[in-house]
């Protein structure tokens, strides 16, 4: 979903207009941008031993991936914080020491964070 976050008391002006996905469009400027996180995936979903996560970065970012489980505990981190550069990355993760269940994998990059259900299987 687009949007953006304004730090509270923050007073701005946004003109609403059609656009492609990506592009911002703010009192009549137009400039493309690059989303820090512009992809993230998982499979196989449902897993049962291995899960291969891919995701692509729109720019330098710290990456940080961890492991949730229903109840919204860290289960794993799956990798800490490092300074990766713009581009695409794929990375495998074993599961077949989970017990079989949901569980979200939370992708932190910079500001972004994006979040998907993982659900184990045996």
């Amino acid at each position: 979903m687009p949007g953006f976050i304004a730090p509270f008391g923050t007073n701005f002006t946004a003109k609403i207009a059609p656009c492609t996905v990506g592009e911002v469009i703010i009192e009549g400027r137009s400039n493309l941008v690059a989303p820090t996180l512009a992809a993230f995936k998982l499979f196989p979903n449902p897993a049962s031993s291995l899960l291969t996560l891919n995701y692509e970065l729109g720019e330098d970012a710290d990456v940080a991936i961890h492991l949730y489980n229903s109840k919204g505990q860290l289960v794993e981190i799956i990798k800490s914080v490092i300074q990766e550069k713009q581009g695409n990355y794929s990375m495998e993760f074993p599961v077949a020491h989970l017990s079989t269940g949901l569980y979200l994998v939370v992708v932190h990059a910079n500001q972004t964070i994006q979040t998907q259900t993982l659900s184990v299987i045996k």
